[in-house]
């Protein structure tokens, strides 16, 4: 007998969906000729040989012996944590990873908040532009990456009149599914 899910278990499957196929599908279009027929499999917090078992090849990482560390194969999404502008403290952050065949990207932060209600200070769109830009100015190949904050509610989510790729210049965006 089929069941059907809570309304809230469903949005949240939604939701996951819907930031992996952003992922995927914008990986797709970025890789090269060699790599194009090798979909992307994105986990976040993992980069051992478990996951590769288990089918993934893109791992979130923080630090340059996390990136190295990971199985053959495996590309790295590098988690900064950063959100000010092109500061010295970003540029340190960055300059490590330059020229590493192992990276595929930067997430630049998990969830900026627009208005700054929610985790003063508020983040600008031009300060994630500015970081955007200088990825691509100084490491080529690489992407930016950010998770949206829902500015709604748990029952009516709202990503509008937040961030975009216009206003940021970021390569792709994922939602969190709660």
């Amino acid at each position: 007998m089929p069941t059907t899910l809570p309304p809230t278990l469903t949005r949240m499957s939604k939701l996951c969906v819907s930031a992996l196929l952003i992922i995927l599908i914008y990986g797709q279009s970025t890789l090269s000729a060699e790599e194009h027929d090798k979909t992307l499999h994105y986990t976040s917090g993992g980069s051992g040989a478990a996951i590769v078992t288990a089918g993934f090849n893109l791992a979130d990482v923080q630090y340059v012996e996390q990136l190295n560390a990971l199985p053959a194969g495996m590309k790295g999404l590098i988690w900064l944590d950063e959100s000010g502008g092109v500061t010295p403290r970003f540029i340190a952050k960055v300059k490590p990873f330059i020229g590493n065949p192992r990276l595929f990207g930067f997430r630049l932060c998990d969830e900026p908040d627009i208005t700054g209600k929610y985790h003063p200070p508020a983040v600008s769109p031009a300060a994630l532009k500015a970081e955007a830009e200088w990825i691509k100015a100084n490491v080529p190949g690489a992407v930016t990456f950010i998770t949206l904050m829902d500015m709604g509610s748990f029952e009516a989510p709202g990503f509008m009149n937040t961030f975009n790729p216009a206003n940021t210049g970021i390569d792709f965006f994922g939602l969190d599914p709660y």
